[in-house]
């Protein structure tokens, strides 16, 4: 190692020049009292030191740094002659980089030491050359005059950084029930000598921990597992990976209860780490339950509801003995369920939010930790019935609500997206209106069977409306009834913010003010079909679902199989329009022939398709249409009447009318006749349509001819139509 001292010139004292300080120092001793005493009150000393860097811990007498980066030593000195001041650093046994100017001539100045990391990690751990307690010697030297010592400054310092911690321990046993300690001790230094080892009272201090067979009161060290080491209970935690330190005691574990066991390493010079505790130390005191992992569980969890019961599935494991748990209701309701069972243990819960709280027990162990989570069941699933109750009941099928509004209240704030679901278990009477105004599906489930239908029967007041629907809401298996004679508003009433969608539902016997379904909203008929709101009246009239202006019913496909759907319109069909009352039906796949049992009208115009769609005209629908020596059909739509000249080539027409053979029956006309005249108003045949069907009027002669159909329908509507017809030549 190489020491660095300072001079007026800022070069190194060498052996010689020290020498001559040494010298100097018997000079200064040699000084007569008087002298002596004339320079004491200017002596320069040290007046303060600042150390920074390295971990720094204090033991004794002693500063101890650690290697964990560089050390700066900074000296304060005070010089209250005003001397010209030059210094030496030792030992020599450290390389140091000072910082100190050739000569002071000021009150007060200060040096620092430099010493780098790797240099003391050199010596970190070595006892025998740790000690690096630097000397400064300062001394005065004016021109003029012989060098004399000023004063001298020594700190205790050592590089000795303290030992690291046990990483990890567990106990485990051998087959006679003696513990054995498994241990995974760090990385050591050269001077960490020592595994302390404190349990039930006593300490067993073992020197150089990993030497075999290294003992301590009857306690045993080694560094290899003994061959017949197993875990203290079934599934029970196995050796620390990495384990290189294995204590074999005299402690038997059997029926004992839990107890810490500390251990702590030191170093030759008296450093110690921090204890690493191990609780418990043994298989006395069970594992704590768990949901997932063990240990290693989240503080709280979300459970999903099941649509067999409404309630969610909360599994708690044990690795050892019997789960005895308490789940108290914190939100939601205030329900407590509290029981034990063998691992894996199954707890149902209904909606709302809970705290659990478990215990591992087992005959011969210590009871375990507790465990606690909580737990939210997100409300996605009511049943309601009308056995149930909406003030003791949790929603679920064993302890449903009583009434639909207190289910829907249940469901909170929802998140986006999601499609909360009513089952209705029973017949169920509506006794005051229910507003549903969430994303939720109703559901029959009779019996507890998904899709079996139930009936709700509304006993309400005059002005009253069994369902608003203001929400996207869907039903399904139910059919709505009207409990007496007394008009209520409506059955159904969807506002303009709601939408309704209907499969395998009735709505009838219900006399209302508005109309039994009123679509202010949005309606749409879904698969599997099966819709039926017929038999519903208004003042002795029907009227079953009421469209306003504008709207119109959405059809899916598949979803009219099985329906009859009576419409009531509040824009009437007359000469000039039509009244279109679905959307999407020829999308669907339908088609004019199916119409005749799916849509009536509730008043005494009637349905026909046009444009793909369903809708109303003021005498049936529909075009005339001519081929030549084939036929016209009659139908009785006046909107494309005139759509122009049909040019054909015959010698007589047929007059066929029933549309196009499927939806009106001649049998419905009072009178029904047709006749034919030349251009020039001649009359050239006629006749009765009801007794001479198809009515056939002969053509002789190239021209035009206007046919003209003129009736009177069973409701009374009149309806009339006619074409031009050209015959170009002769046959």
């Amino acid at each position: 190692m190489r020491k660095r001292i300072f001079s007026l010139k800022n070069v190194f004292l060498s052996i010689l020049p020290f020498c001559a300080v040494i010298f100097s120092a018997c000079n200064l001793l040699q000084e007569t009292p008087g002298s002596f005493l004339e320079d004491y009150g200017s002596i320069a000393t040290v007046a303060n030191v600042d150390i920074r860097g390295g971990t720094q811990t204090q033991q004794g007498g002693w500063l101890n740094v650690g290697s964990d980066g560089d050390l700066t030593i900074t000296y304060t000195i005070d010089n209250p002659g005003n001397h010209r001041l030059r210094a030496i650093v030792l030992p020599l046994s450290i390389d140091f980089t000072p910082d100190f100017p050739e000569d002071v001539f000021f009150l007060r100045s200060t040096f620092s030491l430099k010493i780098s990391g790797s240099d003391l990690d050199a010596i970190d751990g070595k006892s025998e050359q740790c000690n690096i307690s630097p000397t400064v010697i300062l001394y005065r030297a004016d021109f003029g005059e012989e060098e004399r010592i000023q004063s001298q400054h020594t700190i205790a310092l050592r590089c000795n950084t303290p030992p690291k911690a046990v990483e990890a321990a567990v106990g485990q046993k051998i087959p006679d029930e003696t513990l054995v300690l498994a241990i995974k001790l760090p990385t050591l230094k050269d001077d960490d000598k020592y595994l302390i080892v404190s349990a039930l009272g006593q300490t067993h201090t073992f020197s150089l921990p990993i030497s075999n067979g290294n003992s301590s009161a009857g306690w045993t060290i080694s560094s290899t597992a003994p061959a017949n080491m197993e875990k203290t209970w079934d599934n029970g935690p196995s050796a620390p990976a990495g384990a290189n330190c294995y204590i074999t005691t005299n402690i038997n574990i059997k029926n004992r209860a839990a107890f810490a066991v500390h251990f702590t390493l030191q170093d030759e010079l008296g450093l110690t780490s921090q204890t690493y505790t191990l609780n418990p130390s043994h298989g006395a005191q069970l594992s704590p339950p768990y949901h997932t992992t063990p240990g290693n569980d989240d503080p709280s969890i979300t459970l999903a509801q099941d649509e067999s019961d409404g309630m969610a599935t909360y599994i708690l494991r044990a690795d050892a003995g019997t789960i005895h748990y308490t789940v108290s209701q914190t939100s939601g309701g205030s329900h407590t369920y509290s029981g034990s069972g063998a691992s894996p243990l199954a707890i149902k819960l209904p909606a709302g939010e809970f705290s659990v709280s478990a215990v591992a027990k087992a005959a011969g162990f210590e009871d375990s930790e507790e465990f606690t989570q909580d737990i939210t069941v997100t409300p996605s699933i009511f049943f309601v019935s009308a056995s149930g109750n909406d003030t003791s009941g949790d929603g679920s099928k064993s302890n449903p609500f009583a009434t639909i509004t207190k289910a829907q209240d249940s469901f909170g704030t929802l998140a986006a997206g999601s499609t909360p679901k009513i089952f209705i278990l029973s017949n169920l009477a509506i006794n005051s209106p229910v507003t549903l105004s969430k994303n939720l599906l109703l559901q029959g489930a009779a019996g507890g069977t998904k899709g079996s239908r139930v009936t709700l029967t509304a006993s309400l007041a005059s002005s009253d409306t069994a369902f608003a629907i203001s929400g996207d809401v869907e039903m399904n298996a139910i059919t709505l009834s009207q409990a007496s004679s007394t008009s209520i508003a409506s059955g159904i009433n969807i506002a303009s913010t709601g939408s309704l969608s209907l499969g395998n539902v009735t709505v009838t016997g219900m006399d209302t003010t508005s109309g039994a379904v009123v679509v202010e909203g949005t309606l749409t008929l879904k698969a599997p079909g099966n819709v039926k709101i017929t038999g519903n009246t208004s003042s002795g009239k029907a009227k079953n679902v009421y469209l306003p202006e504008g709207k119109t019913i959405n059809i899916t496909a598949g979803s009219l199989t099985g329906s009859q759907i009576g419409v009531f319109t509040e824009e009437k069909p007359d000469d000039t329009k039509m009244i279109t009352i679905t959307t999407g039906y020829g999308t669907a796949g339908y088609k004019a022939t199916d119409l005749k049992t799916q849509f009536q009208c509730d008043e005494y115009y009637e349905p026909m398709v046009s444009s793909g769609e369903v809708v109303l005209t003021i005498n049936g629908g529909g075009d005339i249409d001519t081929s030549p020596n084939m036929k016209i059909v009659f139908s009785f739509s006046n909107t494309d009447s005139t759509k122009g000249t049909d040019s054909g080539n015959g010698t007589n027409i047929q007059i066929y009318a029933f549309g196009d053979g499927t939806l009106l029956n001649i049998s419905d006309f009072t009178t029904l006749t047709a006749k034919i005249t030349y251009y020039t108003g001649h009359y050239i045949k006629g006749g009765n349509l009801k007794t001479e069907n198809p009515f056939s009027l002969g053509v002789n002669d190239a021209g035009i001819y206007r046919i003209t159909i003129e009736g009177t329908y069973k409701n009374g509507q009149s309806a009339d139509d006619e074409l031009d017809y050209t015959i170009t030549s002769q046959p």
